[in-house]
């Protein structure tokens, strides 16, 4: 801390023999590396961009990591910094605080206010970018006023611990993110105060208030602020899944925040990310536990495309306590898995079975996953391979549902569905213009970017194969990008929440 940072450590971990310069921060780092002895080769650039990352560019860090290298290669070196920074020492200078990084931060610390450092050392619990509010929030019941933690978060600022984004006044609330290595230094006193317990249980239920916002916003037909809440969140909500593995009592709260998340894993190409989560959460979860169900449901679903037999286990597990309960939006979802999997076998008439059986059973309206309008949509994909003219009027259906009028990504589906019955059919001028004014309606970054990707590569194949071609082609569109070929396709979750099989 007491330095400015060196600009210019993105692209760390990228850099190949053939990149052209390294960045500043680089560039520092082996000319203190040829001070000190021996350069590394030129096909350690990528190691030494990723070591100049993990110190976050901050000069005295580079200074000492590269001391180091008299005792690691930069690989090893960098397999160190991945598990903290503070550790950075070396003897060379006068001055004490510029002997270590821990020391430099120190002195920062040392010339804090008591209520600077309290704060200092609540919000090193997040480990990323995060509100005032959200601090105001881990602070509360710790002994420190609410109107003490805005100057403090300011002082920090001011001393480079945090980075604030954005404009005070503006319509986009200041975030900040804390220094890397003033983080690992704040969680050390965290710990030592003995306040980490319940400042990590104030973050899990942030975390889980936010997961519930998130999707609050998306069923209301919010779903553009819904994906923007969840990227400005997601680290700190990965991190708490990732501290409920060595503390259980975190569980449920993640657990929570992972199924208010359902969208963002299924609609937003997150599958695999979502599956691991889900599936290293679920037996830290008691056998009694409410949402115990829902969560093997939706790990179910998030392993379609990678796992089946996972799948399987999971949903003969949780289909008993969703009779129990009598949960008919659950056993609806349950069942649109199973027409899932079907689908992968390329068992057409049990997908439609499965699918119209979830239709039916989903109330509408009901929350905590997708509408019955999403299982519409994958009837009519099915239903296309068979009797598009049945496929058209079952997507009619689902875009005539209620819950579709704010509901972008099942919206996209049936559309799409629309358009896929009318190229099978051999209108092909019209799939053309529904898939086009399907596309126009959506962003392709927030909107759903598995629906999206899936109605561009329909329009491309419907204007590769021309007016006279009927479409009988049995790629799924639904899959991820490959090379166009009329042979059948690997199958995977026609509503996008599974990735193709390897």
């Amino acid at each position: 801390m007491g330095s400015e940072e060196v600009t210019g450590t993105e692209g760390a971990g990228g850099l190949g023999a053939a990149a052209a310069r390294p960045s500043p921060a680089a560039e520092l780092f082996l000319a203190r590396v040829a001070a000190h002895g021996s350069p590394p080769g030129g096909g350690e650039l990528g190691a030494v961009e990723r070591v100049c990352r993990l110190v976050e560019g901050v000069p005295l860090a580079i200074e000492l990591a590269a001391a180091q290298l008299g005792d690691a290669t930069v690989g090893e070196l960098a397999e160190r910094l991945e598990a903290g920074v503070c550790w950075l020492a070396g003897p060379g200078s006068r001055v004490s605080r510029h002997r270590s990084v821990r020391s430099s931060i120190g002195a920062v610390h040392a010339l804090c206010e008591p209520a600077v450092r309290h704060v200092w050392r609540c919000v090193s619990v997040f480990a990323g970018a995060f509100t005032e509010a959200a601090a105001r929030f881990v602070c509360e019941g710790l002994g420190i006023d609410a109107d003490e933690v805005p100057p403090a978060l300011a002082a920090l600022a001011a001393t480079g611990v945090l980075h604030p984004y954005g404009e005070i006044g503006t319509v986009q609330e200041v975030r900040y993110r804390m220094a890397r290595a003033a983080r690992e230094f704040g969680r050390e006193r965290l710990t030592a105060s003995g306040e980490a317990v319940a400042v990590r249980d104030r973050h899990a239920r942030h975390c889980r208030s936010v997961a519930a916002v998130a999707e609050a916003l998306w069923t209301s037909g919010l779903q553009r602020q819904a994906a923007r809440l969840v990227l400005d969140e997601h680290t700190d909500i990965v991190c708490l899944v990732r501290r409920a593995a060595r503390e259980p009592s975190l569980a449920r709260a993640a657990s929570d925040s992972v199924l208010h998340l359902w969208f963002w894993w299924a609609a937003h190409g997150h599958a695999e990310e979502g599956a691991a989560h889900l599936l290293g959460l679920l037996p830290l979860l008691r056998t009694d536990e409410a949402d115990r169900a829902r969560a093997q449901w939706l790990a179910a679903w998030l392993s379609t495309a990678r796992d089946p037999a996972t799948s399987h286990r999971l949903l003969d597990a949780a289909w008993p306590a969703a009779v129990l309960a009598g949960d008919d939006a659950l056993l609806g979802r349950i069942a649109h898995v199973h027409g899932t999997l079907a689908w992968q076998r390329h068992d057409l008439r049990a997908a439609a079975e499965h699918y119209g059986y979830a239709a039916a059973t989903i109330p509408e309206h009901a929350s905590a996953g997708p509408p019955a309008a999403v299982s519409l949509a994958a009837l009519a994909v099915v239903q296309t391979h068979t009797d598009p003219e049945a496929a058209l009027r079952t997507a009619r259906r689902a875009l005539a549902r209620p819950a579709v009028r704010d509901d972008t990504w099942a919206r996209a589906l049936a559309h799409y569905a629309r358009a896929l019955a009318d190229h099978r059919a051999g209108r092909t001028g019209r799939a053309r213009h529904r898939a086009r004014r399907a596309l126009a309606q959506l962003d392709p970054g927030l909107d759903a970017p598995q629906a999206h990707r899936a109605l561009r590569r329909l329009l491309d194949h419907v204007d590769d194969t021309g007016p006279d071609d009927s479409g009988r082609h049995r790629r799924h569109p639904l899959s991820l990008p490959a090379q166009r070929s009329t042979a059948a396709p690997a199958a995977e979750d026609p509503t996008g929440a599974g990735r193709p099989a390897r």
